[in-house]
């Protein structure tokens, strides 16, 4: 997996090219509370920690 940029705040199709998913599997890991998303002018933003915290979560599973 290729580095996170260095930025604040991510959207939602940021994420999903960079952990090559679906726009609707981002969705998804924010529902189910693995990623943190806030709403900022009517747009989603998940920002760098929450996606930090995500990575140490599901890279496991994905070498497995």
């Amino acid at each position: 997996m290729e580095q996170l940029p260095r930025k604040a705040n991510f959207r939602k199709n940021e994420l999903a090219v960079f952990f090559d998913v679906s726009e609707r599997t981002i969705t998804r890991w924010v529902d189910h509370g693995l990623l943190e998303a806030f709403k900022t002018g009517g747009c989603v933003r998940i920002n760098r920690e929450s996606v930090l915290k995500c990575m140490i979560k599901i890279e496991p599973k994905r070498i497995e």
